[in-house]
């Protein structure tokens, strides 16, 4: 992305076309070592998009096809380290094998070994453990997938323990440079999972604090190139996590403040080969941060430019080989913002909502 330039582009659903989009809300986006994007839809199945063609090709469920997706509904896509295409569905995981065949890891309650529950969340393969997939579940906590002999281990956390509860409902997984892994759930706060103990440890501000201290309910967890935690809550906007002092400084919304965040609900994060952190909001478009000023820049949808962002729902964003900067949205299709001299009737200068 090149600030200076600003360009926008978008492409949506024309079922009219045999090579479009399949589905407008787009739910994760990656790119393959090939320069093909993989981006995943809810409820129109997998997408692969050729760059330099422009066009689609889509992978659907097929119920008289064990070798199909397991689901049309995807909720994240990932490349591991030899190359290999993974899928999230509310349905299980799955590799991309060849083609449009796919191997398929599920949930069956009369096999101990398979995944703990059907709705996947996030895969991740860490840094310092590669040959291993660690995949969340909504509902079943984490799993660990050894790729070298796929069998699969459940780490979920004792019922009985309040100061937990909703710790097996994870939304996203990071390693930090200390090889602690980052949980983000919905009900138990940010969670440091040890793997040496094998514990839990949740972090959810601190007690008889303001109510707005206490972040419950967290959709994404990342590490800056600085080493900082930054994590995206459910109507506390963004924070920052400090590990020494175990505290959150938060970034809000304020109406006095038009460079404040744009929306109460950071879905979202990326941080861009220029060290820029990017926020998706869940109704207030897509926002970048200045690291110095700590202020923000945001970018919505604007009435009077059929050009500009296409839905102020930002699901996914990702940044390609190229520096183009990929945006995927709920309910308006995928963009991208991009440095350069290209033009084409679908392109505009893309401008900061205020």
């Amino acid at each position: 992305f090149n600030p200076a330039s600003n360009t926008l582009k978008w492409y949506t659903p024309t079922f009219k076309t045999k090579h479009s989009l399949s589905n407008k809300r787009i739910t994760s986006i990656n790119e393959d070592k090939e320069g093909y994007l993989w981006i995943g839809t809810w409820g129109g199945g997998l997408n692969r998009f050729d760059p330099t063609s422009e066009r689609f090709t889509s992978y659907l469920h097929d119920p008289g096809n064990a070798r199909s997706l397991p689901g049309n509904q995807i909720t994240t896509t990932f490349q591991d380290r030899t190359g290999t295409r993974w899928v999230g569905t509310w349905r299980g995981l799955c590799k991309v094998v060849t083609g449009k065949a796919f191997e398929s890891y599920v949930h069956d309650p009369n096999q101990p070994a398979s995944l703990s529950h059907p709705w996947v969340s996030d895969v991740y393969e860490a840094p310092s453990e590669p040959g291993v997939l660690w995949i969340a579940t909504l509902g079943g906590g984490l799993n660990r997938l050894s790729l070298s002999t796929a069998s699969i281990r459940h780490f979920q956390v004792d019922p009985k323990d309040t100061q937990l509860r909703g710790a097996d409902e994870i939304s996203s997984i990071w390693e930090d440079h200390t090889g602690t892994l980052w949980l983000t759930t919905y009900g138990a706060g940010l969670i440091a999972f040890d793997r040496k103990t094998e514990t839990f440890t949740s972090f959810k501000g601190r007690p008889g604090g303001h109510p707005s201290h206490n972040i419950n309910y967290l959709y994404k967890v990342i590490e800056d190139r600085r080493g900082r935690l930054w994590v995206g809550t459910i109507g506390e906007g963004l924070a920052q996590f400090d590990r020494d002092t175990r505290q959150f400084t938060h970034y809000r919304p304020n109406p006095d403040n038009p460079l404040a965040l744009s929306h109460h609900t950071a879905w979202t994060l990326y941080e861009d080969h220029t060290g820029t952190l990017w926020i998706g909001t869940f109704g207030g478009g897509l926002c970048s941060l200045d690291d110095a000023s700590e202020l923000f820049t945001c970018y919505q949808p604007d009435p009077d430019d059929p050009y500009s962002l296409l839905d102020n729902a930002v699901s996914t964003i990702r940044e390609d080989a190229r520096g183009t900067l990929w945006i995927g949205t709920v309910g308006g299709g995928l963009s991208h913002l991009y440095g350069g001299r290209r033009s084409t009737s679908r392109e505009r200068s893309l401008h900061p909502a205020r």
